[in-house]
């Protein structure tokens, strides 16, 4: 225990000193550290509906803002379900299977779960070096998450009027809202070999007006954390988490073997996002590429991927994690929620280019929107080579080239 006041008699008046802050960094810096469980709490049909347990802490020097609804000053929290899988090694691709709706946090707790040392203060603020713990229980409660749609990723900003978590006029299911996951996807049976991984995220308003107030101290982008767990059942799943939280990297990281760089189209004025490749030879004369682009907070979306593949390519894949159906007061244009729709993909003048609607087309498209991951794939009788992918923005920006590799040319 640590005092965060000190209250002396100077002269008959009572005089207060404050704990000096014990975190690291300039600023206010709260990361994920610790993802310690995850739990089902209801089933609809095929699906399931999970949730993750988040332990966030401030390593920052300034105590973190963290002020209830209907201020808009706090941390929302995405929660997220990897699966690494396919391949004689199963690690061949890592595909996002189920993503939540997002937790407004509404009050802090002082704990030192991180070991910084934490000043004590709580409440309304996070303190300097403290830590606080949402359940997976609690991160379930589907009353108080919020449709990720309010939310701009890279400011933190949303609405306070209307509530960014307004649950009237729909009714919730044991999945509603939660990591919505196909029990298929689960079901070791159907997956054997396969390993998962669960992420959580906080984003805040308040780092990055400190960011913009204090260049050079932008703590924005270690907000995100994961952790592996193994998985049993076939309709009543279980996990048990597997060694321990690799704080401050999306899951992404995780894949085995790939390749992973960033891409950051507007430095200072929209967020990073990290574009993953995989290059394997499943048989003679064939090479299998497998790429994952995982948006962390572009708030701009990703509309758009061509890869160089040269015409002879066969195989072509795409996958996405599910989307929340719509619901009334969700944030979607029209409150119908975001689309669905797998990508279509088109080979022309030797490029494979993989597209959703465009903004204009439908505001509700199925762009790679914050805290998702999408998956293209193809097979090839051609070997690898180094190349560039063009990635097409969606709501606003021109494309820009990442790092990967494709399909050799013929002479």
């Amino acid at each position: 225990m640590q005092p965060i006041e000190i209250t002396h008699l100077v002269n008959g008046e009572p005089q207060s000193v404050m704990m000096p802050a014990v975190g690291t960094q300039p600023g206010p810096d709260v990361i994920v550290g610790n993802l310690p469980s995850v739990e089902q709490f209801g089933n609809v049909g095929t699906q399931v509906g999970l949730a993750v347990g988040t332990d966030s802490c401030n390593n920052g020097q300034v105590d973190l803002d963290w002020f209830a609804l209907p201020n808009n000053d706090h941390p929302v929290i995405p929660q997220n379900l990897y699966r690494m899988s396919g391949g004689t090694d199963n690690i061949e691709r890592f595909e996002q299977v189920g993503q939540s709706w997002l937790k407004h946090a509404f009050a802090a707790a002082s704990a030192n779960t991180c070991g910084f040392g934490c000043n004590g203060v709580g409440g309304s603020h996070l303190g300097s070096g403290c830590s606080d713990l949402y359940s997976a229980s609690l991160n379930a409660s589907q009353g108080g998450l919020g449709s990720r749609a309010w939310v701009n990723p890279f400011t933190g900003v949303f609405p306070g009027s209307p509530s960014p978590a307004n649950h009237t006029g729909h009714t919730h299911t044991g999945t509603s809202h939660r990591v919505t996951v196909a029990m298929s996807d689960l079901d070791t049976t159907q997956n054997p070999g396969a390993t998962y991984f669960a992420e959580g995220q906080y984003v805040t308003p308040h780092e990055y007006a400190w960011c913009q107030a204090n260049p050079g101290q932008c703590n924005m982008y270690n907000n995100v954390s994961y952790r592996q767990f193994s998985v049993s059942g076939s309709t009543n799943f279980t996990f048990s988490p597997v060694g321990s939280t690799v704080r401050s990297q999306p899951a992404i990281f995780a894949w085995s073997g790939a390749t992973i760089n960033k891409i950051e189209p507007d430095p200072g004025n929209d967020g990073i996002a990290f574009v993953g490749y995989k290059v394997t030879n499943p048989s003679a004369g064939v090479w299998h590429y497998e790429y994952a682009i995982y948006n962390e907070n572009l708030d701009r979306g990703i509309q758009s991927f061509a890869v160089p593949t040269g015409r002879r390519i066969r195989n072509i894949g795409f996958h996405a994690p599910p989307q929340e159906p719509g619901w009334a007061n969700d944030g979607t244009a029209g409150n119908t929620g975001y689309s669905s729709t797998p990508w279509t993909s088109v080979v022309t003048g030797g490029s494979l280019t993989w597209s959703c609607e465009t903004l204009a087309q439908n505001p509700n498209a199925n762009a790679i929107r914050w805290g998702t991951l999408y998956n293209f794939r193809f097979d090839s009788n051609r070997p690898p080579q180094d190349e560039f992918a063009v990635i097409g923005f969606f709501k606003t920006g021109v494309p820009i080239m990442a790092p990967i590799q494709g399909p050799q040319h013929r002479p």
